[in-house]
């Protein structure tokens, strides 16, 4: 077992400390961009029967939306 002193102890947490800060910047620049993209598709859905192409058109995009928020 490795033991560490305070000074590396305290320099583990302030590395751990940054990188929790980036994972959790990056996610909420994800959620924003998804929020903005969901409403977009959801404005041009409303109220409107959609056959043929702009039917798939909108279908791939809702596919790919989520695509991009599971894999990130």
């Amino acid at each position: 077992m490795v033991r560490m002193d305070k000074e590396q102890y305290q320099l583990l947490l302030e590395y751990a400390e940054r990188r929790d800060a980036k994972t959790y910047a990056w996610l909420r620049y994800l959620v924003l961009l998804s929020s903005g993209a969901f409403a977009v598709l959801v404005s041009l859905q409303a109220g409107k029967p959609q056959a043929g192409i702009p039917f798939y058109a909108l279908k791939t995009a809702w596919v790919s939306l989520g695509l991009g928020i599971l894999l990130g």
